[in-house]
């Protein structure tokens, strides 16, 4: 088969990136603790030394290698055969998502601007903002299905290449990064950046989701999804909930390029979506991520702000209920990659293709406005009273 040079399909990276959260982002960066815990091969010669002679050699190497005394480094040890950072708690790679789900919905006490996991809960802020704005829940009701916000003021991004695909992921062997296969190692990426969190009401969204017409219609974006071959760094799960919270995702990452200056591309999203009765998942995190240790500016975790969030929040919902190419969109029947985008185009839903998790495909505007040909209501349609 014939095939471009600069054709997008000839090189299909395979990566898998995670949030740093507590406990591994607890640990103050630059301190004695983190510097010994990064430097495996100091590290492991402290650890291996036997004999009290050895023991103490390798100590004094390694707090002259650290520039530390070799007190400090004695605490720093008897902190690493204590467990740090896990301290006993099970490590799931499989389950970034959920750990990071968790985290976002964790108090942490006696937080310092100087971890990696800098979160500000602003939930009982934004209460206090919709109970003094009525009109504007009245107007929006699914304002008042958001349950939690968050600021998130400092994130740092870990990501791995686990290897590539050369044209065809489906047929194709997947092809190491050091392509002989020698190394134990895989090359990964810091990122450092900024973002805003929120969750939607579980209780809210079992509710919406549990219309028939709405299940049918969401069969038939699986039935597609699943007869062709896409590849993405996690799975989703396609469900109603799925489908609003990614479309909500890209109508909020258009709407803020416009308010808060950063160009589109430089937006991204991870977006948390799960049925699951022991871990149900209802949320979005829209963020800015640099390899520059010291971030961004801090323009995306002001929009946590209640009065800037509802600003926000209520411009995206506003933008997604036209676009300026329908009715054709509103009313398609498939477009995009295997035709799993519905109501969702360049015109009204689609960012650039770094900003999107999923390549700009499982969109669907139906999803906040409903559909009366296919006879189911939006999440936009669902009030309190529907409960």
């Amino acid at each position: 088969m014939a095939v471009k040079v600069n054709e997008p399909v000839l090189h299909i990276p395979i990566t898998k990136s995670g949030l740093v959260v507590p406990p591994e982002s607890r640990a103050i960066r630059g301190s004695v603790l983190d510097r010994l815990y990064q430097n495996s091969q100091l590290l492991r010669e402290v650890e291996t030394a036997r004999g009290e002679y050895a023991k103490n050699t390798a100590l004094k190497k390694a707090a002259a290698d650290l520039r530390c005394s070799e007190k400090e480094l004695s605490m720093a040890v008897e902190e690493l055969e204590q467990g740090y950072p896990l301290y006993g708690n099970k490590f799931t790679s499989d389950n970034l998502l959920e750990r990071e789900w968790g985290a976002f919905h964790e108090d942490l006490p006696d937080l310092d601007e100087n971890e990696d996991f800098v979160p500000l809960d602003k939930t009982k802020e934004l209460a206090g903002a919709l109970a003094n704005n009525h009109s504007l829940v009245t107007k929006h009701p699914a304002l008042s299905h958001v349950d939690r916000l968050v600021s998130v003021q400092k994130l740092r991004k870990v990501e791995v290449l686990k290897g590539f695909f050369r044209v065809d992921a489906a047929e194709g062997r997947m092809v190491p990064p050091d392509i002989d296969e020698s190394q134990d190692w895989l090359p990964g990426l810091e990122l450092f950046g900024e973002g805003v969190f929120f969750s939607i009401c579980e209780e809210a969204l079992r509710g919406w989701e549990k219309q028939p017409q709405l299940k049918k219609y969401v069969d038939d974006i699986t039935t597609r999804y699943c007869s062709i071959n896409l590849r993405f760094e996690v799975d989703p799960e396609i469900t109603p909930r799925f489908l609003l919270l990614h479309t909500l995702s890209h109508l909020l990452m258009r709407q803020l390029e416009s308010i808060v200056g950063y160009p589109a591309a430089s937006f991204q999203e991870r977006i948390y979506s799960s049925t699951d009765q022991q871990q149900p998942m209802a949320g979005i995190l829209i963020y800015i991520s640099v390899p520059d240790l010291s971030g961004t500016l801090g323009g995306l975790a002001r929009m946590a702000e209640p009065v800037n969030f509802l600003r926000l929040f209520t411009h995206a919902l506003d933008s997604g209920k036209w676009c300026s190419l329908d009715p054709l969109c509103s009313e398609h029947d498939g477009q995009g990659p295997g035709l799993l985008n519905r109501s969702a185009c360049h015109a009204c839903c689609l960012v650039p293709d770094p900003s999107c998790t999923y390549g700009n495909v499982l969109l669907d505007r139906a999803m906040l406005n409903g559909s009366k040909r296919h006879c189911f209501s939006g999440f936009l349609q669902y009030s309190p009273e529907a409960r």
